[in-house]
Protein backbone atom coordinates (compact mmCIF):
# COMPACT_ATOMS: atom_id res chain seq x y z
CA UNK A 1 0.00 0.00 0.00
CA UNK A 2 3.08 2.53 0.86
CA UNK A 3 4.02 2.49 -3.14
CA UNK A 4 0.56 3.15 -3.86
CA UNK A 5 0.22 6.01 -2.24
CA UNK A 6 3.23 7.41 -3.67
CA UNK A 7 3.35 6.81 -7.51
CA UNK A 8 -0.76 6.04 -7.96
CA UNK A 9 -2.14 8.73 -10.11
CA UNK A 10 -5.76 9.59 -10.07
CA UNK A 11 -8.32 9.04 -6.98
CA UNK A 12 -5.39 6.52 -6.38
CA UNK A 13 -8.09 3.37 -6.68
CA UNK A 14 -5.46 0.80 -5.47
CA UNK A 15 -4.62 2.74 -1.81
CA UNK A 16 -8.42 3.02 -1.66
CA UNK A 17 -9.09 -0.19 -1.96
CA UNK A 18 -6.50 -1.27 0.95
CA UNK A 19 -7.84 1.56 3.50
CA UNK A 20 -11.32 0.12 2.84
CA UNK A 21 -9.71 -3.36 3.59
CA UNK A 22 -8.00 -2.22 6.93
CA UNK A 23 -11.57 -0.78 7.91
CA UNK A 24 -13.53 -3.42 7.37
CA UNK A 25 -11.50 -5.74 9.72
CA UNK A 26 -11.83 -2.89 12.61
CA UNK A 27 -15.45 -2.73 11.54
CA UNK A 28 -15.30 -6.84 12.26
CA UNK A 29 -13.17 -6.35 15.60
CA UNK A 30 -15.41 -3.76 16.92
CA UNK A 31 -18.61 -6.34 16.12
CA UNK A 32 -17.03 -9.18 17.53
CA UNK A 33 -16.43 -6.92 20.89
CA UNK A 34 -19.71 -5.80 20.88
CA UNK A 35 -20.71 -9.66 20.53
CA UNK A 36 -19.12 -10.39 23.92
CA UNK A 37 -21.30 -10.34 27.12
CA UNK A 38 -19.56 -8.43 30.10
CA UNK A 39 -21.14 -6.75 32.94
CA UNK A 40 -24.62 -5.12 32.31
CA UNK A 41 -23.25 -4.67 28.73
CA UNK A 42 -20.87 -5.84 26.03
CA UNK A 43 -17.34 -5.57 25.80
CA UNK A 44 -17.17 -3.08 23.58
CA UNK A 45 -19.16 -0.67 26.19
CA UNK A 46 -15.85 -0.86 28.27
CA UNK A 47 -13.09 -0.54 25.68
CA UNK A 48 -11.77 2.94 24.24
CA UNK A 49 -10.71 2.67 20.28
CA UNK A 50 -8.94 4.75 18.38
CA UNK A 51 -9.32 4.19 14.33
CA UNK A 52 -7.77 6.20 11.52
CA UNK A 53 -6.07 5.17 8.00
CA UNK A 54 -2.52 6.27 8.65
CA UNK A 55 -2.65 7.46 4.91
CA UNK A 56 -4.01 11.39 5.66
CA UNK A 57 -3.65 12.47 2.00
CA UNK A 58 -1.81 9.33 -0.05
CA UNK A 59 1.04 11.35 -1.87
CA UNK A 60 2.69 13.31 0.24
CA UNK A 61 1.16 11.81 3.95
CA UNK A 62 0.54 15.20 5.06
CA UNK A 63 -2.38 16.18 6.93
CA UNK A 64 -2.25 19.73 5.82
CA UNK A 65 -4.23 21.13 2.95
CA UNK A 66 -3.07 19.97 -0.07
CA UNK A 67 -3.16 21.96 -3.57
CA UNK A 68 -6.20 21.57 -5.49
CA UNK A 69 -7.87 20.11 -2.28
CA UNK A 70 -10.22 21.59 -0.40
Amino acid sequence: MHGYTHTEGGEQPNVQTCVKYSISKLATLLERLMALQEGAGNLLDNCAILGFTECTEGRSHNAQAQPGIP
